[in-house]
């Protein structure tokens, strides 16, 4: 890829801090964990990992496009300012547990917007708040496991999606 932004032509990916918290096991994707938590976080950690290697065979293929990855923090409606059809007296409350450290919903979309719009954003790279769950975006570290898991996972993985969707992604691999 150029010097030239990333986000010019950019996808983005959303993942989850749980990603970081709990270790799941991505070999088979279709194999669903028990519990809802664990499900939703397995399937974040397979996003992560397409998404950096999708990243990876864009640059192989020397196409002008960038995969990023972000992770919005926690956002909850009780801390979004009010907007006519989007947050408003019509709007269900839904006691929500996270919400003394929370952020509202408009603010956790920051780091998708900033990955999308930053001159400078480059794909593979990862996009979060600055305080882990709530704040300003900025750029951090991916995980190694889900950045640069091994070569026959990311293929795995590539394959097994490739193969639910019905849908085959001619790009060349480049490690």
């Amino acid at each position: 890829m150029s010097e030239s932004s990333a986000a010019a032509r950019a996808t983005v990916h959303t993942s989850t801090g749980f990603v970081s918290q709990f270790r799941l096991d991505v070999d088979d994707v279709r194999a669903t964990p028990r519990s809802a938590i664990a499900a939703y976080t397995k399937a974040k950690t397979v996003t992560e990992v397409f998404a950096f290697e999708l990243d990876r065979r864009l640059r192989a293929a020397d196409l002008p496009v960038a995969s990023l990855v972000v992770r919005p923090g926690v956002g909850v409606d009780a801390k979004t300012p009010e907007r006519t059809g989007i947050h408003d007296a019509s709007t269900p409350y839904r006691r929500n547990p996270y919400t003394p450290w929370a952020q509202g919903k408009d603010t956790a979309a920051w780091a998708a917007v900033r990955a999308l719009a930053d001159p400078a954003a480059q794909g593979g790279e990862y996009y979060a708040p600055a305080g882990r769950l709530r704040g300003l975006p900025l750029r951090v570290e991916p995980l190694a496991r889900t950045y640069t898991p091994p070569t026959e996972l990311a293929q795995s993985v590539w394959d097994q999606l490739e193969e639910l969707a019905g849908v085959h992604l001619s790009l060349p691999i480049r490690r």
